[in-house]
């Protein structure tokens, strides 16, 4: 069996049910995950980390 590169991974706006389901996707393979969102959200996950903020080009470009 092949050695999985671990990715860092950016998501805009997870809460619908395809970012969802790649967000548990990318956790399992062991991904590390950063969501940007305008909600308030938190994560005991080691991989998974939260920002509160509008994706617009400022804040992406920074």
């Amino acid at each position: 069996m092949e050695e999985s590169i671990k990715k860092k991974v950016f998501l805009i706006a997870e809460g619908g049910t395809l970012g969802t389901y790649v967000t548990e996707g990318l956790l399992r393979l062991e991904d590390d995950v950063a969501i940007i969102c305008l909600a308030d959200k938190q994560s005991n996950h080691e991989n998974l980390k939260y920002y509160k903020a509008n994706a617009s080009l400022d804040f992406l470009r920074n």
